[in-house]
């Protein structure tokens, strides 16, 4: 599994991370975030993260499905 934490600022955003699907995930994988919500698509390359107005603090874990 894979977890971050980050620090959202105060302009806003996006936040994009790179998830190696073929390298690490070929069976996809499930996110689980607080602070944020997920818009891209299930499974994407590119998790794309909207960061909810007033979070202090991201945190998310990209984990494989079995």
């Amino acid at each position: 599994a894979f977890q971050y934490s980050y620090r959202p600022r105060p302009a806003g955003g996006p936040t994009v991370i790179f998830v190696p699907v073929a390298l690490h995930y070929a069976k996809g994988y499930t996110v689980q975030v607080s602070g944020a919500k997920v818009t891209s698509a299930a499974n994407a390359g590119y998790l794309v993260l909207e960061n909810e107005s007033g979070a202090s603090e991201v945190s998310v874990t990209v984990s494989a499905r079995l």
